[in-house]
């Protein structure tokens, strides 16, 4: 089954698409979703197909929970997955050209890999938990 979390434009035409293409049984849309480490923990893969980011906080959490994935070279991501390139595979451009082949790749791997999810949780616990979070802001800040 394919879940998607999150909600925008193009909502309405991926369920009329789903329709169309005979798998809407077979395609969930969640919606706007606010706890995602929560619907994260159950998925076998993460898709951040983005054409602009800044600090992406859905990666983070899905890197908290261990979950691997195929992102965008845009804004921040970048610099996140070079510190867990296990983790995620790393497209040009959100096209289903660039994407596809990359998202296949990690299926055909094993996703769900201890150690991988292992380091994946133990890099997000020691550079993006709330305290780290908030120490950089205050530092920044200058009252730390």
């Amino acid at each position: 089954m394919l879940v998607l979390a999150g909600d925008g434009v193009m909502r309405e035409e991926l369920e009329h698409l789903a329709g169309e293409l005979g798998v809407a049984l077979r395609v969930r849309f969640l919606g706007a979703f606010r706890t995602p480490p929560n619907i994260l923990r159950f998925a076998d893969v993460f898709l951040l197909t983005s054409r602009s980011e800044g600090m992406p906080n859905s990666l983070v959490e899905a890197a908290a929970v261990g979950v691997p994935g195929v992102v965008t070279a845009v804004g921040g991501v970048p610099s996140l997955v070079a510190d867990i390139p296990d983790n995620f595979f790393m497209a040009d451009s959100p096209t289903p050209t660039h994407v596809a082949p990359l998202l296949l790749g990690l299926l055909e791997r094993d996703t769900r890999d201890s150690v991988r999810e292992a380091r994946a949780i133990e890099y997000v616990q020691r550079h993006h938990s709330p305290q780290q979070v908030l120490n950089r802001l205050l530092a920044a800040l200058g009252l730390a």
